[in-house]
């Protein structure tokens, strides 16, 4: 369900490309750099392959009490991507506090020595991601049309996943060859929290007229005219989204990616856990290794697919485009599979 509502959220930020294109001004190279930094640093984590480790040595919480602390972390995920939805007209807001929730959490790993500030800190954390949803929305805004922003979402995960690639290497090679203790990759992680923050004070500054709930000036306030805004666009929404889903293939790859996440969401929450129980919490691991490698491949996938298919659809290459999916299907099946 979770999955669905962000399916649907990321629906509500993408189905005005078209209409807003000819009226799109774009964001300057400051603005662009502020928010690829923004998306970079948000998850930047080192201690986030050992996360387990670091609770039961570090903490002397039981491995029991760390699967009941990541179930928490799953049991948040629909509420606060509801709580997310019922905010779309500030996303840079959502990105403030986001950031905010992102720092705490940190803060509540680090020197939380009780289960409740673990518990909080799931919940916190989960809260930080949902916020990220908004991410695709501030990209439009900063986007000059239909093309920079495919462009912009690609770039988006990418980063994420080149983020996590980068910050787990790093955990690996200090906790491994340079003997840093796993409360100093926490630490780190505080610190990437703080940039996060920081570079989203510094997007918020950047906000447009209409973009943070403020009126344009071509809006016109009237007696309902709020409520009757917002009915509108969540009617107009769900008839977007009708329609996309009358097409067989979105359909496939719709039914493909809430699968697919919802196996990711599931294995990335508890994989720590069942690493310890299969292998024995004495046996050295290589995980920071692992999510490395894994993140990186799919950085440079999302990458090398960021002009693929409606791009080059639009500019009327549509038999090449095909093909060109045909691959990247066959490429991504095998993928899924391995």
């Amino acid at each position: 369900s979770s999955l669905v509502a962000s399916t649907f959220f990321q629906t509500l930020c993408a189905q005005c490309v078209d209409k807003c294109e000819s009226t799109m001004e774009g964001g300057g190279p400051l603005e662009w750099w502020i928010f690829y930094s923004l998306v970079f640093w948000s998850e930047f984590d080192p201690s986030e392959p050992f996360l387990v480790s670091y609770l039961v040595k570090a903490k002397d919480f039981t491995e029991e009490e760390v699967s009941q602390f990541f179930g928490i972390f799953a049991y948040a995920k629909l509420p606060c991507i509801a709580a997310v939805g019922l905010v779309p007209v500030w996303p840079r807001t959502v990105l403030c506090f986001g950031a905010l929730c992102g720092l705490g959490c940190s803060l509540l790993t680090r020197f939380g020595m009780v289960a409740w500030t673990q518990e909080i800190s799931q919940v916190l954390i989960e809260a930080n991601f949902a916020s990220r949803l908004v991410l695709s929305q501030v990209a439009l805004q900063i986007s000059k049309g239909s093309t920079d922003f495919q462009v912009a979402s690609h770039q988006i995960k990418a980063l994420l996943l080149a983020s996590n690639a980068a910050s787990s290497t790093l955990g690996e090679l200090l906790r491994d060859k340079a003997g840093v203790p796993l409360e100093t990759l926490v630490d780190i992680g505080v610190a990437g929290q703080c940039l996060t923050l920081l570079f989203s004070m510094l997007l918020w500054t950047f906000s447009r007229p209409g973009s943070e709930g403020e009126a344009s000036p071509m809006a016109l306030p009237s007696s309902g005219w709020c409520l009757s805004r917002h009915r509108a666009t969540l009617i107009k929404a769900f008839w977007n989204l009708w329609l996309s889903l009358s097409m067989f293939t979105v359909v496939l790859w719709s039914i493909w990616a809430i699968a697919m996440n919802s196996v990711h969401d599931i294995i990335m929450t508890f994989w720590q856990n069942a690493l310890r129980e299969r292998t024995g919490s004495s046996s050295r691991d290589d995980n920071g290794y692992f999510l490395a490698v894994s993140y990186l491949l799919a950085a440079c996938l999302s990458a090398a697919t960021r002009k693929s298919a409606m791009c080059q659809m639009v500019d009327g290459d549509g038999a090449s485009a095909k093909r060109r999916n045909r691959h990247l299907v066959i490429v991504l099946v095998s993928l899924s599979l391995f």
